[in-house]
């Protein structure tokens, strides 16, 4: 019988080859905050130095909140109006006019009386945040957004597999 430690071994033993990395930066960018930490916690118990990369690697709203606003711009127009909306309802009224800045008169208007007719669950606020962040983390990955002008830290080195695995053979 195979304890806790070993299943959660198992699972991170899945990552450590290339692309894995990003692979469960985005599992866990996409986990509800509840999982998340549970999530954080396990891989912490099985390797400390992934679940630092991790937490330093991970985008959240505060940290694209802080972007230039043509990135925001550029988050904003590739997210569905219907996603849009659910997550201003998540933000202050004064934020939401980042991310509708590049777009019509008419389509601010429409957006802005969505998410304030709209009264979304916990759940649907949380799938709404977890698909801008998704999204982000696409626009990254494909150059669109090019981190590494302006959030030079979130910046995932090639390899980083290899440099956790020999932090990990090295410092343990």
């Amino acid at each position: 019988m195979s304890s806790r430690s070993d299943k959660v071994m198992k699972v991170l033993a899945r990552y450590q080859r290339d692309g894995g990395f990003i692979e469960l930066l985005s599992s866990v960018e996409m986990a509800d905050p509840r999982q998340k930490e549970k999530l954080l916690s396990n891989i912490e118990n099985e390797n400390y130095h992934w679940a630092n990369e991790i937490r330093d690697k991970m985008l959240n709203v505060h940290r694209i909140l802080s972007w230039p606003n043509d990135v925001i711009n550029t988050i904003s127009s590739n997210l569905p109006d219907e996603v849009l909306a659910t997550f201003l309802c998540s933000l202050r009224p004064v934020v939401w006019e980042r991310f509708l800045r590049h777009l019509s008169p008419s389509v601010q208007e429409d957006l802005r009386g969505a998410a304030q007719g709209l009264s979304p669950s916990e759940g649907e606020l949380n799938a709404a945040t977890a698909f801008v962040i998704q999204k982000t983390r696409e626009l990254v990955l494909t150059g669109k957004i090019p981190i590494q002008e302006f959030d030079y830290l979130l910046e995932v080195q090639p390899g980083i597999e290899e440099i956790l695995q020999q932090k990990e053979i090295r410092f343990g």
